[in-house]
């Protein structure tokens, strides 16, 4: 993809224009002159690339979830914006969508839901993105592995313990371990069963609704995933977080205190 060259001796200024991929790649010396001054630059030709965050290094994406990714561009998209086509979805590994659209003079699509987690937690699939712009410009294209893990249940527990005889607000959320594609939404309600020993009785059901995006800082607001719970003896209370739709589970120790 091509840029103005531009040079200067004196008062005199040369600006050349040259149409994208008009030169081969690589560089290319421009002299203009108007009789009695001259000004020289280098052109320069790039091709015009797109890559994953990451590069093309595997990542995991979870079951029962979509996951982000970002695709960069080497140089802005063009005018219009830059039509991405994303390939390589099967029974394991779905796409949130085939396309995406990084808009105009951007270099970047920041936290794009691509991956979907619709199959077993063993699945993998080679995700990959092009493009072809105005004037039939191919761009480089590129790929990512990504593989189909379980979700990790996390509870957020605040100080750790609270008084007995007195309830607690206590926050399911869930995220990838390990090489984690992206920040993860959830693609359907997921309710909870949640079990406490007899230190502790859980009082109200609680679901990860469809459309939060979860991380290790928790859902995005509202939170009906917040459940409470009472402390009903002194010591050490076991809560037990079970996903059923997606196989995933938990178990977390927090403190009842006098």
């Amino acid at each position: 993809m091509g840029t103005g060259a531009s040079g200067s001796n004196g008062s005199f200024t040369a600006v050349v224009t040259v149409p994208s991929h008009a030169l081969a790649l690589g560089g290319h010396p421009v002299v203009a002159n108007d009789g009695t001054n001259s000004a020289s630059a280098t052109f320069t030709e790039v091709q015009p690339t797109l890559a994953f965050i990451g590069g093309t290094a595997a990542c995991n994406a979870a079951a029962g979830f979509a996951s982000g990714t970002n695709i960069f561009l080497n140089v802005p998209a063009p005018a219009g914006g830059l039509l991405v086509t994303l390939t390589g979805a099967n029974s394991s590994v779905g796409l949130d969508s085939p396309t995406v659209t990084i808009p105009a003079g951007e270099t970047a699509l920041l936290s794009t839901m691509n991956f979907k987690g619709i199959g077993s937690v063993s699945g993998t699939a080679t995700i990959g993105a092009s493009a072809t712009s105005t004037g039939g410009v191919v761009w480089t294209p590129t790929s990512k592995p990504v593989t189909l893990v379980g979700a990790t249940i996390l509870l957020y527990t605040g100080s750790g313990s609270f008084p007995v005889n007195t309830s607690d607000l206590f926050q399911v959320y869930a995220t990838v371990s390990t090489a984690s594609c992206g920040s993860i939404k959830a693609l359907t309600d997921l309710p909870l069963t949640i079990t406490t020993s007899p230190e502790a009785s859980e009082s109200e059901p609680a679901t990860i609704p469809a459309g939060s995006y979860l991380s290790t800082t928790g859902p995005t607001s509202p939170h009906p995933s917040y459940f409470s719970v009472l402390g009903v003896s002194v010591g050490t209370a076991t809560i037990t977080i079970t996903v059923p739709a997606i196989g995933a589970s938990g178990s977390f120790n927090v403190g009842i205190t006098p």
